[in-house]
This record gives C-alpha cells, structure tokens and sequence, in this order.
C-alpha cells in the first residue's frame, strides 16, 4: 500500500469517517468493532502492522482496506506507507470502560440487538476476510444484514410511509394501476411494509435486484399481497429494452447502503422512469458506518455515500427538482427527483426513423441502455466490454421469449440453430441478432427450400429476422416448389413429416 493509493483511498472516505451528531453512536459502534478486528492482526506487534503481510483472500482485500482507511481518518489508526501503527484515538477506542458506557447508550434502542450481535460477529469476519466463509451468510443473518439494518431505524419506517401516502394520492389521480419498482430491493422486506401501507390494486409493482437467491426470496415473500407484482434481475451495467421508461415511479432504500455504483445506479434510474416519473430516494444525511460493515457481503466494497453525493449523481444523471423532502432525528432522509418529459429515447420512434434510413437486417433487434462506459487504459471505450454487454442481452432476450409454437416454427427453429450453431429456444429471437449474417442467411434459404419446400429471397430474409415472422411468411408461400414427397403443405411432403414428428 503505497502512500498515495493510501491517500487516495483516504479522500473516498473523508466524508464516511466525519463527524455528524445523528451517527454518533453507528460511528462509535463501527470504531469498536474494526478496532477489535485490527488489534487480533497486530497480536504482539506493539502497535504495527505490515498490511501486505495480512493473510487475507484477494477479492476481500479491498474491503479490508476500506476499514482501514476509515480508522485512519477516524484517527484510529495511522498510517506510514505500508505500515499501520495505533493512532492517537486507539486507546480511546479499545478502553474497555467505553464499550461498556456504548452498550448503556444502544440500551432499548433500535441499535442494542446490532450492537450484540456485531460483538459476537468477529470470528465471521475474520472467516469472511480469510475466504474461509461466504460472505453471503450476512444476507440471512436476523441482525446483520442491510435489510434488518435499515428496518431497526425509525426514520426509514416513517419515510417509507410518506412514500406510500405520496404514491396512493398519485394512483387515486389515474385510470390504470401505477406503475412501480424498488431497485436493489433485495429479498423484498422493505416492500412489504410499502405495500402493506398501499391500497390494494392501485400498484403495479416490480423487485429489481441483481441476486437471483434474493429474487426467488423476494417472489415468496412478496406473493401473498394485494397487488399485482413481479421480480426482475437488475443490472446497473445495462438496462434491458423492455425496462427503459417503464415506471411511474421509482423507489431507492440506500439507508444502509447497498449501491455500488452510486454514479451509475443515478443514469440507470433516469433510463427506468418515465418521462415526469418520480424518484424516491432514501439515504443518510451523512454516510452510514454501519454500511462497512454490512458492505463485506457485497463482491465489491461499498464506498457509502449520503443525501449530499446523491444529489450531485442525480443531477449529474439529468434528473430535476432533487430536493430533501424529509429528515429524521436519525439521520434518515428522502430525496425525490423527478425525470424531465423531453430529451428521452423512445425506441419505437427510433425504430420508425431508422426504417426510414436503414435496410432491415441493420435495424437493431433490441436496444440497452448503457448507464456507464468502460474505459481501456487508454481511455477509450472498451469494446470488448460493450460486446459482453451486447451478448448477454441477446441472451436475456431469449430467455425471455416464448418457444416456438407448432410444427413449422419447431422446424424453423431447428433449421437456425445448424445455421447458426448455437440452440435457438425462442420464437421472438432474433437471426442477426443471434450471430447471423449475410452468408449464413444464404445457406438458411439454402435449407429451407430443401427441407421445406419453399424459397425466400434475400431480401425477404432480411424482412423476417424472427422465428415467428419466418415461419409465417413460409406458412404463406407453401405450395410454389414441390419436394421429393409430394406436394408442399400437403401431408404427403416428406418435410412436413419431418417437422409434424419433431425429428427435423
């Protein structure tokens, strides 16, 4: 660790380590904790400690570091190059009479069952830091995970109230079911208590996360209410055709943050919400410490953030009318923003200007949005991360898409996947989409006058890139050629055997 990664490293969590009055006792808990932690590393060492030296798994370091920049910039700890050494707080921090007056403060507060249940957490950490213990036992644990986290504090109860009065007025104003998501809503605790609070059949609500354990929990938990609602896997690197512009609103729980990618996540939400839609964002009006902690559960460390980096991102992502609509005596805060009504893509609009301009097979399939770029070291955009990007939508495309229906879209379907090599499995994907170009486009008219009888010309391919537009336009020339078998579309055509059996 050199002096200026550590410096670096020191400035993303100048604002984590200050000083705020409503966190004064998360801070001091988190203090306690780390310290502990620390002090097992240093053993007889008196009071240094070689970070490079630590035993710990790669993919954790990061994570490690983060604590220790926090206990530098809490004076905790200090640091001289690689080496730590005991701050001018460490005795401080590690007195035994302190932990005992913190354990009177959190007394009958929402935080005592934290504070137990941290003390006690310790030889998890080190098990978590060592890649000795999934980092994903803290998701289910009663005490310690962000859910449970945030539902102990008062101030994310009553914000959450305030969101489902403000959305049950905006429902009563419409015809249809208003049309909701919780992004990163994990296993879906937290919408149940917004739901709960809703009149029933006046949302239409979506999960988003990017966890498909926590989704399935989520679905569980979530099906037994009154309203209508779904799961979808989330991803901040890429929004899915179908999700852009889709909700009315949107609502955030970053209490005890659990955003990664806070810049990122702030484009994603304005790509998700309709023009006009409404953001609902609960956050910190300073970081939560507490979020360090909880923050070794994610594959990546979590830098927290508060009400004031958020709407800086906000902003910078294009969203308007960011403002603090609540405050509470812990700390908690609801930041709202509202998406503009012009400047948005509409993709069914782009597709009628790019048909009037492009030959059809160069009309895109589907469109992602792109909430972030990734850079190359050279600062270009990295296209082979964009071709990872494009690749896995076209399979997310597919997984989506109903099967082939009948015979003749199983024996298109089959005819596809010799062209193309891969297994094609939905009667919406796309040809060209799918690794499909003009050369294997030939050798699939090629097949399909062999084994079905019927010719299509180039262009006409390029008309039908799907399974169910190909299979209807053969449906509607079967008759022109004649196979060996007999007559085409008749049952005496050895094709339409072929595919009727399913053994094409």
């Amino acid at each position: 660790m050199t002096g200026t990664r550590a410096e670096g490293r020191a400035g993303r969590t100048r604002a984590l380590a200050s000083d705020c009055a409503a966190l004064s006792v998360e801070h001091a808990l988190t203090e306690t904790v780390l310290a502990s932690h620390v002090a097992e590393y240093m053993g007889d060492q008196r009071g240094r400690l070689a970070v490079r030296s630590l035993s710990v798994a790669e993919d954790r370091r990061p994570h490690l570091e983060l604590w220790l920049d926090y206990l530098t910039g809490r004076e905790v700890l200090h640091t001289t190059g690689d080496v730590l050494t005991v701050g001018p707080r460490w005795a401080e921090v590690r007195d035994e009479a302190r932990a005992g007056l913190l354990r009177e403060e959190v007394r009958g507060t929402p935080l005592e069952r934290t504070a137990q249940a941290w003390s006690r957490a310790l030889p998890l950490l080190r098990g978590i830091l060592a890649g000795e213990t999934s980092p994903a036992v803290l998701y289910d644990d009663s005490d310690l995970s962000p859910e449970h986290l945030c539902a102990a504090l008062d101030g994310a109860r009553e914000s959450l109230v305030a969101v489902a009065r403000e959305l049950a007025a905006d429902a009563e104003r419409r015809p249809e079911p208003l049309a909701v998501a919780e992004w990163a809503g994990m296993s879906g605790r937290s919408a149940v208590r917004l739901l709960a609070a809703l009149p029933s059949g006046t949302i239409d609500f979506t999960l988003l996360d990017p966890s498909e354990a926590r989704l399935a929990d989520a679905e569980a938990r979530l099906a037994a209410g009154a309203h209508v609602v779904r799961t979808l896997r989330q991803d901040v690197s890429r929004v899915p055709e179908d999700q852009l512009h889709r909700y009315d609103a949107v609502l955030v729980n970053d209490v005890i943050s659990r955003t990664p990618h806070p810049q990122a996540t702030a484009a994603a939400l304005n790509m998700v919400l309709k023009p006009g839609g409404r953001l609902y964002l609960l956050t910190r009006v300073s970081p939560s410490p507490l979020a360090l902690l909880t923050g070794i559960s994610s594959p990546e460390p979590l830098t927290p953030v508060g009400a004031e980096e958020w709407a800086e991102f906000l902003t910078g992502a294009g969203l308007a009318e960011v403002e603090v609509t609540r405050e509470e005596p812990d700390g908690v805060v609801l930041v709202q923003a509202r998406t503009s009504t012009h400047g948005y893509l509409d993709t069914r609009a782009f597709r009628d200007w790019l048909a009037d301009r492009l030959p059809t097979h160069m009309i895109p399939g589907s469109i992602v949005g792109l909430p972030m770029l990734s850079l190359s070291r050279n600062r270009k955009v990295d296209r082979r991360w964009v071709r990872q990007l494009l690749a896995g939508s076209a399979e997310q495309v597919q997984a989506h898409s109903d099967p082939p229906r009948g015979p003749l879209e199983k024996a298109v379907a089959a005819l596809w996947t010799q062209s193309l090599g891969v297994p094609v499995t939905g009667r919406d994907t796309d040809f060209f989409l799918d690794g499909g170009d003009s050369l294997l486009a030939a050798r699939l008219a090629l097949a399909i006058r062999r084994r079905l009888g019927v010719e299509l010309t180039m262009p006409e391919l390029l008309r039908v890139p799907t399974v169910a537009a190909m299979s209807a336009l053969i449906e509607g020339r079967r008759g022109p050629l004649r196979s060996s078998g007999g007559a085409p579309g008749t049952q005496d055509d050895d094709s339409y055997k072929e595919f009727g059996k399913g053994t094409l």
